[in-house]
């Protein structure tokens, strides 16, 4: 075990992730790509169906600037990464509209999984709504997003990164993640 959290330190490492200095309490958007892609790979519902590309949207609170911001960022961190694949899966990238119109929008693009900008958190309700019903595995660089019921999300602790997955929220978005991953993350509860 102390082998595998020494290489996630060093994958983490790897990608700059100086975050000790800065003020902000959040990985950046561009660090946090690579990391949540690597981490996809042990999605066991991922595998299926590889003849299409995978769907990730990304929702961001209109209203709040720093949300936008922050989905313009993966946005440009996600465009960066065309070509990767996830399990040898090509994904697409598409930009939701407001959280109050999400379900709608799931059903029409059949997105596989969604971002939630930094931001977003007073729709959390309305978003996990709309994912468990649809089967959306949603991702956040917030770790308290995980906490209050979105799947997976990157906090700091003690400058550096840590991915918390939230079981329940996993478990009712329809996703699995493979154990071996499982033992490199914070495991929180909530909603």
């Amino acid at each position: 075990m102390a082998c595998r959290v020494l290489l996630f330190s060093g994958f983490c490492l790897l990608l700059g992730l100086n975050v000790a200095a800065r003020a902000e309490v959040m990985v950046p958007e561009k660090a946090q790509v690579p990391i949540f892609l690597k981490l996809l790979t042990y999605d066991r519902s991922l595998t299926e169906d590889t003849g299409k590309p995978i769907q990730i949207g990304v929702l961001a609170q209109s209203e709040t600037r720093s949300s936008g911001a922050s989905a313009k960022a993966f946005l440009e961190a996600l465009e960066s990464m065309r070509g990767k694949t996830i399990n040898g899966r090509a994904f697409e990238v598409r930009h939701l509209g407001a959280p109050d119109e999400l379900s709608q929008q799931l059903a029409e693009i059949d997105i596989d999984i969604l971002y939630v900008a930094d931001g977003s958190g007073s729709e959390i309700e309305t978003i996990r709504n709309a994912t468990r019903q649809w089967g959306v595995l949603t991702l956040s660089g917030s770790g308290e997003m995980a906490k209050q019921g979105l799947s997976l999300g990157i906090g700091l602790r003690d400058g550096r990164p840590r991915i918390l997955v939230n079981l329940e929220a996993l478990e009712e978005e329809g996703h699995v993640l493979d154990a071996r991953v499982l033992r490199l993350c914070e495991v929180v509860t909530g909603p």
